[in-house]
């Protein structure tokens, strides 16, 4: 698993939300059962993914987690590095870095778009109502909340200020191209439980932010 971990998180974003399927502002990874991901899950799955926490002992529907947990000298290789470092003390007029963060929201843009057409495929494979339930609300929150704020952080005067004939016109990387394929190919080929490990990610909480 290791291995696929690395791959997976090295091709795309960690400082995404904890989850697409909850309103922006509600955004949290504490532990409650409401949060995250984990709430896909299929309860005949859940006993498997139990791995305890000091955190709560509600944690076991935390997958996202247990990935970061088994595999913790990945995952400290991926955020304590200079070029972490670096971003992380550049100041607000480094050209260079805001170049780079306006690049890198782009791509986030069209990651939210693609989400919109993953998640719609995972709701035409839903195993049972109440969870075709939850991604029809995961699909409404991406298309009114999720890639809109994308695009408004990217173009409104306030923020990034890029034109909006740039956000559309510009390409996509081959980063995000193949990620964006790799969760459609196993949203169309996989199982359910493959299908939400290849959501990692992308869904990743704000780690970088507390």
């Amino acid at each position: 698993m290791a291995d696929n971990f690395i791959n997976l998180l090295a091709n795309h974003r960690f400082n995404e939300s904890a989850n697409h399927d909850d309103p922006a502002q509600d955004l949290s990874h504490d532990g409650h059962l409401d949060a995250g991901l984990n709430d896909d899950i299929p309860e005949e799955h859940v006993p498997a993914l139990y791995i305890g926490s000091p955190y709560s002992p509600l944690i076991y529907r935390d997958l996202v987690n247990r990935l970061i947990r088994d595999n913790q000298d990945l995952w400290n290789q991926l955020l304590h590095n200079n070029f972490v470092e670096a971003m992380r003390v550049a100041s607000a007029d480094n050209t260079l870095v805001l170049n780079g963060f306006k690049w890198y929201m782009i791509q986030d843009f069209f990651y939210c778009v693609q989400l919109i057409a993953y998640n719609a495929d995972r709701a035409a494979k839903a195993p049972n109502p109440m969870i075709y339930g939850k991604l029809t609300k995961t699909l409404n929150n991406t298309l009114t909340q999720w890639a809109p704020n994308a695009l408004q952080t990217c173009t409104d005067a306030d923020k990034l200020n890029i034109p909006d004939t740039v956000v559309f016109g510009a390409k996509r990387e081959e980063a995000t191209e193949k990620y964006t394929k790799f969760i459609s190919d196993t949203a169309e080929d996989e199982n359910w439980v493959v299908s939400l490990l290849a959501q990692v990610p992308g869904i990743q909480v704000r780690t970088g932010e507390s």
